[in-house]
């Protein structure tokens, strides 16, 4: 279910556009290397990582549920072209 990019704030500094300025850099430097589209995926519950990645232009694939321990949990895929 990985992806390409990943990404992480530090709650401290959540809600200043980090994020989304981080996904961009990387976008920018997969673009230079010949690599797209880009594979994102986030925590189907992670809404600020939602916002961030569908402002970047990433379309939603498809939820996929993810064995972690003894339960699953359901992570979102979204394709950046």
């Amino acid at each position: 279910v990985g992806g390409h990019v990943g990404y992480s704030t530090h709650p401290d500094y959540q809600g200043r556009g980090i994020a989304s300025r981080l996904l961009k850099f990387a976008m920018q430097i997969l673009a230079g290397k010949g690599i797209a589209p880009i594979l994102v995926s986030c925590a189907d519950d992670n809404i600020a990582s939602i916002v961030v990645i569908e402002k970047c232009g990433g379309v939603l694939e498809n939820i996929v549920n993810v064995p972690v321990g003894d339960k699953e949990k359901q992570v979102r895929r979204y394709w950046i072209r």
